[in-house]
């Protein structure tokens, strides 16, 4: 018994979750894929589907990730005083989609750009300035789509949407409370620096940080750093407007791709910005899941919000369609430059040991 105890207090507990949660995604994917034939029947349906309005739905969202790229390349150019290429720009974007699809709450999403970053040359001061400005606005642009999906869903006449309204405000809470956590670490440097010390007393009470002096000192140059170009980049008009332009036009089209999927069907007769607005509702309703790529909630969301506008008999299948084209497709891809980028971490710890042992 003591041993068994022993074990299970050395169990890297965060890993466990994070395994746990990625065994539940995969069982809802393949409930989604076999449950009455789905998957069978999306591939089946294909032959039939109007090849460019297919076309356009997958492209989108090379497009999607193209003008993410394209964001930090942007800023980056703002921050970084070396020359910052469109390349490594798609690097950190794909290494970053990969990491967020396949963790909860794409917790990893981030911390894999910073690093990425930071091994193409950018200091971490610099890319955490990046990253968190970028996040910003998305979250900005963002909120402000779904506070207008929520206005327009409760004056709607759609019964099924209502009644999810107030899983889809604690979405938008959710979103909001990012956002002013973000704006207080931004802009507010005395509440800041409380935060910082009481978190810094707290982590130290409980061990986890030996020094938190030093710690807390080396974390305030980073945020000093950060809310200097924080404050130029808002200084700067007309860079601030081409990024939210950016990323309401990254938005959009990510929100687009369930109507394109609707028109491949060769359906007609509902606007584009309709489905648009209960794809963002889609989005606020699996903000808060634990699971990576907010499975489950993501599908029965899109089986909700979209049955007014497909056949009953294919919704399932357009929503695996849709998943693949948002979700899947992000790992698939992003997984080349996340492989990519583990063999040249192992290149260069062998490189290192080689020189090591030359210089022994």
């Amino acid at each position: 018994m003591n041993k068994l105890l022993s074990k299970l207090r050395n169990l890297d507990w965060n890993k466990v979750f994070n395994i746990s949660m990625g065994i539940i995604a995969v069982l809802i994917i393949a409930f989604s894929c076999l449950y009455n034939n789905n998957l069978a029947n999306l591939l089946s349906s294909l032959p039939d589907l109007n090849k460019s309005w297919l076309i356009v739905a997958c492209l989108s969202i090379f497009f999607v990730w193209l003008i993410d790229s394209v964001i930090i390349k942007n800023i980056a150019r703002y921050v970084y005083p070396g020359k910052y290429s469109i390349f490594k720009a798609v690097k950190t974007t794909m290494i970053g989609q990969y990491f967020s699809s396949i963790t909860p709450f794409g917790v990893a999403g981030q911390p894999m750009q910073l690093l990425s970053l930071t091994r193409q040359g950018l200091s971490s001061g610099i890319a955490i300035s990046l990253l968190v400005s970028k996040f910003l606005i998305y979250q900005t642009v963002l909120a402000s789509y779904s506070l207008v999906v929520l206005i327009y869903v409760f004056f709607s006449s759609n019964d099924v949407l209502k009644e999810l309204l107030p899983f889809a405000f604690i979405g938008f809470i959710t979103q909001a409370f990012t956002i002013g956590l973000l704006a207080l670490f931004s802009f507010n440097k005395t509440i800041t620096d409380k935060i910082i010390n009481a978190v810094l007393f707290l982590l130290s009470k409980l061990r986890i940080i030996k020094n938190p002096k030093q710690v807390g000192d080396k974390f305030r140059d980073q945020l000093n750093f950060y809310l200097e170009n924080n404050k130029n980049l808002q200084k700067d008009k007309k860079l601030s407007r081409k990024l939210y332009f950016f990323s309401f036009l990254q938005i959009t089209i990510l929100f687009s791709v369930s109507f394109f999927i609707y028109k491949a069907y060769n359906n007609d007769g509902f606007p584009i910005l309709q489905m648009i607005f209960s794809q963002s509702y889609v989005t606020m309703l699996s903000a808060y899941t634990p699971l990576p790529g907010g499975s489950g909630s993501s599908e029965g969301g899109f089986v909700l919000a979209f049955n007014m506008f497909f056949d009953y008999t294919v919704v399932t299948q357009a929503m695996l369609l849709w998943r693949f084209i948002t979700y899947y497709s992000c790992i698939i891809f992003g997984s080349f430059f996340a492989r990519a980028s583990k063999k040249a971490d192992k290149l260069e710890i062998n490189n290192t040991s080689e020189q090591q042992s030359s210089n022994n």
